[in-house]
This record gives structure tokens, C-alpha cells and sequence, in this order.
């Protein structure tokens, strides 16, 4: 009896202990705003926020060019702080060989940052063929 308890409350803290819940997320503030490129909005563009640390948050921009964030499937924004920024077409195309419309700083993340405060964060980015 004492070897089914005990293997009970092991196999308890094992379950509860990986299910990630609130305790271990970062506060996070809700990110959305509008990719353009040349002045026209770009629809289908996966952009991404990566911290210095920790999980990077997703979105994919509308037919308006717009995103909104997700930190995790059930959190929207991204952590606060600094951020690099990477955008790229070519990451969800459904093309076998995607060509990217962006140069390779942007797609990297060494072009562009931005910050994430509390609360709603409106980060539009403006991009121009020429600047790149």
C-alpha cells in the first residue's frame, strides 16, 4: 500500500510539475500592428518578437497586413522588454522553394527591435526596399 501511495504522489508531482502553468509565463503585453512594404500592406509574412531570454512570440500578418502576437496557445502579446524583430515571407510559404522578399537583416533580426510594455503595444513597421 505504502509503494502505491508513493508511487501516486511521485507520478502527481510529475504531471503537475511539467504542465508549465501560470506561475512560470512572464508577464507579457498585447503586441499588434501592420507590416507594410513600399507603402502596401504584405499579407502572409510571419513576424516574430525574440527577447534576450526566453520563448519568442508569433503571428502572421492578415490581407491588411495586420498581426497580433501569441506568446503561447492560450496567451496573446510577448514578453516585456527589448526584442529583436524578424520578418519573413518566405517562412510560411507553401511554395517547395519560397523566394523571400526581404533582405536578410530583417529576416535575421538584426535590422529591426522594438520594445514591449504593459498593456496594448501598436509596433507598425514601415518597411522600404530602398532602406535595405
Amino acid at each position: 500500500m505504502k509503494y502505491v501511495q508513493m508511487l501516486s504522489l511521485a507520478l502527481s508531482m510529475l504531471v503537475f510539475g511539467c504542465s508549465g502553468g501560470p506561475g512560470d509565463q512572464p508577464e507579457t503585453g498585447r503586441v499588434s500592428g501592420t507590416v507594410t512594404l513600399d507603402g502596401a500592406p504584405i499579407a502572409g509574412v510571419l513576424v516574430s518578437f525574440v527577447p534576450q531570454e526566453g520563448r519568442p512570440s508569433r503571428a502572421t500578418t492578415d490581407e491588411s497586413g495586420k498581426y497580433q502576437l501569441e506568446y503561447n496557445s492560450t496567451t496573446l502579446g510577448a514578453k516585456l522588454g527589448d526584442h529583436s524583430v524578424r520578418i519573413s515571407s518566405a517562412a510560411n510559404s507553401d511554395e517547395e522553394e519560397p523566394v523571400e522578399k526581404f533582405p536578410e537583416s530583417v529576416v535575421d533580426g538584426s535590422a529591426l527591435t522594438a520594445k514591449v510594455t504593459e498593456g496594448d503595444n501598436e509596433i507598425d513597421f514601415k518597411l522600404n526596399s530602398d532602406d535595405y
